[in-house]
């Protein structure tokens, strides 16, 4: 009789080690993916916030735009980069404008030709008036160490209840 019992406790034991080995195994896979997830969602966000602000740069010129802040804008996207996570990154139509992201998000800025007055060697100084980029990708890297602390306390939640 004694055995009967013996045998009744392994199997309680067995059935609570294998539900934790699952609730591991369900964290194992979730926490990456929900993690990836958050990062995601933030930084869709993030280059959405980094389009808005580029377009509040202030434009010199007659009419105050020439449509280059909207170029730039458009140019914001978000590459996935698989397991590890999201690039917010720059793009523009013509590669010899590259550079121009990174000015506008600078004090220092670039130089180049002035329009219409490229033959007479004239050239100007285009500079931003704050970061709209980096400053932005900083400010978004503070939201996500809460966002993921939610995620693994979520996950050990669960695990605890398993």
């Amino acid at each position: 009789m004694a055995s009967g019992l013996e045998l009744s406790f392994e199997f309680d034991g067995r059935k609570r080690l294998n539900d934790l080995g699952r609730a591991l195994g369900r964290a194992d896979r979730d926490i990456p993916r929900q993690v990836n997830k958050a990062i995601e969602k933030e930084q869709k966000e993030n280059a959405k916030e980094a389009a808005k602000k580029v377009l509040q740069q202030p434009a010199k010129g007659e009419d105050g735009s020439t449509g280059l802040r909207k170029n730039v804008a458009k140019g914001v996207g978000v590459l996935p980069l698989g397991q590890n996570g999201h690039r917010v990154y720059t793009s523009m139509p013509e590669k010899d404008e590259a550079v121009i992201p990174l000015g506008l998000d600078t004090k220092k800025g670039w130089r180049h030709p002035l329009f219409g007055r490229k033959g007479k060697g004239e050239w100007f100084t285009q500079r931003g008036e704050f970061s709209w980029f980096m400053d932005q990708m900083r400010e978004s890297f503070k939201k996500l160490p809460p966002k993921i602390e939610d995620i693994l306390e979520s996950a050990a939640d669960k695990i605890d209840r398993a």
